[in-house]
């Protein structure tokens, strides 16, 4: 019975003692690694000192098989028991990615590689025309495809609540509609306090169904999104692309962008005003106007600012 007695002491001992490591340690369980492998992990680890006790300990609760693939931060503070239901519960550390406001597919696309080198292999087109511009989690393991569900789901639930309160006025006919439009927004401004201003300028265009005739949608149909580092010319303006509001009446087929929250809010509740016309300020913001002549008055502010900063 005092034999019997002792065993059990060592196993609890072995079991539920904490032990010290060096530091606190990361760890990656890659996806279809069995009980043996996640083992040899551990030790090379330096995480546990050998394999029979982790091994037995796992057996003997049952868990062979619920142990998950993961990337884990191992407290320099642990048991073996603490360890096993760590890896059960497959609480994998968290890592943040940055959708910037205004990024294109293209640039989009480009990021996600540089960032998550697993999953160099895709095309833009594999991304979705309808994201909010966010900072998004992921783990080790998530696939691309999971990796843009969590984006579209989070994005999709923003998007429906500011559809649902819009103003009911503006002349848009789904929230597809509404990303294009915030899109245009979210590159003709930088400044929070004008997108409303701005989207009532578009609004008010088409419901006379005049042309946007945004700089921006004539970058986008030269680029696709892709670098642009001139000043457009008058023949850009003329650029046959169902995406170049110079050309063509309406929205564009797509996003040129993808939109900040603040951008999708403007483009949903608009600024009621009667303007209809916007240039540079030359100071990040923007001259509006009410008739063409006015916008002409501004556009020579906007020169002559120009030139200042110049000289």
């Amino acid at each position: 019975m005092f034999l019997f007695i002792l065993i059990i002491n060592f196993y609890y001992q072995k079991i539920f003692s904490f032990y010290a490591l060096k530091n606190d340690l990361i760890i990656e369980i890659p996806k279809g690694t069995n009980l043996n492998k996640i083992t040899k992990i551990l030790l090379k680890k330096k995480i546990i000192k050998e394999e029979f006790f982790f091994k037995t300990w796992v057996k003997f609760n049952g868990l062979e098989r619920k142990l998950k693939a993961g990337e884990y931060l191992i407290e320099n503070k642990i048991n073996l028991n603490n360890l096993m239901y760590k890896l059960v519960n497959g609480k994998s550390i968290v890592h943040f990615f940055r959708i910037d406001d205004g990024i294109t597919k293209h640039a989009l696309s480009k990021k996600i590689k540089e960032a998550i080198p697993r999953l160099r292999e895709f095309s833009q087109s594999f991304l979705p025309d309808n994201i909010i511009s966010d900072t998004y989690g992921y783990t080790v393991n998530d696939s691309l495809e999971s990796l843009i569900e969590n984006f579209v789901i989070i994005s999709n639930t923003r998007a429906k609540d500011i559809w649902l309160k819009r103003d009911k006025r503006i002349p848009l006919k789904s929230i597809d509609d509404l990303f294009i439009i915030a899109s245009i927004i979210e590159k003709e401004t930088g400044k929070k306090e004008e997108k409303k201003t701005v989207a009532g300028v578009f609004y008010n265009r088409l419901k006379q169904n005049m042309r946007l005739q945004s700089d921006p949608t004539v970058i986008f149909s030269l680029t696709n999104g892709g670098d642009f580092n001139r000043e457009l010319t008058k023949n850009d303006l003329k650029n046959k692309s169902i995406y170049n509001t110079y050309v063509v009446k309406g929205l564009p087929p797509t996003p040129i962008c993808y939109p900040s929250l603040s951008s999708l809010e403007a483009a949903a509740r608009p600024e009621n005003t009667n303007f209809l016309y916007f240039v540079a300020d030359g100071f990040g913001g923007h001259f509006f106007a009410k008739s063409y002549k006015e916008h002409l008055r501004n556009i020579k502010k906007f020169k002559n600012a120009k030139k200042k900063k110049i000289e």
